[in-house]
């Protein structure tokens, strides 16, 4: 069969009016399964069955990067420190699937570490010892000098 040019103008001048409808929910729909495949992937849905926080925490380091079992969260986390413990929530568009965090200070074991020529310090979380959250080693310094909170960076 053979296209003449007003069938193909008709067939791809059609296209993009049915793209536009479909587009929203195509959207809505892939970031709705990106945000559960890295909920899964970074091991924050099993963190959250040991230490999803009860109630609201403070954040004082907001959008902050970690990387979470091997998924990095560049500027989109929530980070606090209180007396309870560590707090971490994801900023909210990417909410979905990642319940907020509290960590008593008791469950984490801080390390120092180097990605590429960053100093880090990785937090490995004691009912989950598979899933660490790497962070910079200011933000560290920062989260120990909060006050009540019990952590200290390692030397």
């Amino acid at each position: 069969m053979r296209w003449t040019d007003d069938a193909m103008n008709a067939h791809f001048h059609s296209a993009p009016d049915h793209f536009g409808t479909y587009f929203p929910f195509l959207f809505v729909g892939m970031w709705i399964f990106v945000s559960y495949v890295l909920a899964w992937q970074s091991g924050w849905a099993r963190l959250a069955r040991c230490y999803r926080a009860a109630e609201g925490g403070v954040y004082q380091f907001a959008f902050s990067s970690g990387r979470l079992g091997g998924v990095g969260y560049s500027s989109s986390l929530n980070i606090g420190a209180d007396a309870r413990g560590l707090h971490i929530s994801a900023v909210v568009l990417f909410r979905l699937w990642h319940a907020p965090l509290c960590v008593p200070w008791s469950d984490i074991r801080a390390t120092l570490g180097k990605r590429w020529s960053r100093q880090i310090v990785i937090l490995e979380f004691q009912r989950e010892p598979f899933y660490a959250l790497e962070i910079t080693a200011e933000l560290a310094a920062k989260l120990a000098a909060v006050p009540g909170a019990s952590f200290k960076v390692p030397e």
